[in-house]
């Protein structure tokens, strides 16, 4: 089974309550509830940078990495996203 990710931050979609949704009420299907409620970003001035930083410490702990090991991975991961998909850190 393809595991599905939220594009904007990265958490895995297990059921169709977990997807996001639009103006109209249908499902969208690139982000989570989290992330995307009624059309819209839950945090649309959220960066690039503070989606990272929130995961790092996850990472060290569920994956054993160290800070820098966990950030290149973070970064990595949130910089395939659609959403993050820049060359700006800051974005």
């Amino acid at each position: 089974m393809l595991k599905e990710y939220c594009q904007s931050c990265g958490r895995v979609i297990n059921n169709p309550g977990g997807w996001g949704t639009e103006a109209d009420g249908s499902l969208n299907h690139d982000f989570c509830r989290k992330c995307y409620v009624d059309g819209w970003f839950t945090e649309p001035r959220l960066t690039r940078w503070q989606i990272i930083s929130r995961i790092v410490p996850l990472w060290m702990k569920e994956k054993n990495l160290t800070y820098r090991e966990a950030l290149i991975e973070a970064n990595y991961f949130i910089s395939g996203l659609r959403r993050w998909q820049t060359t700006k850190m800051w974005t």
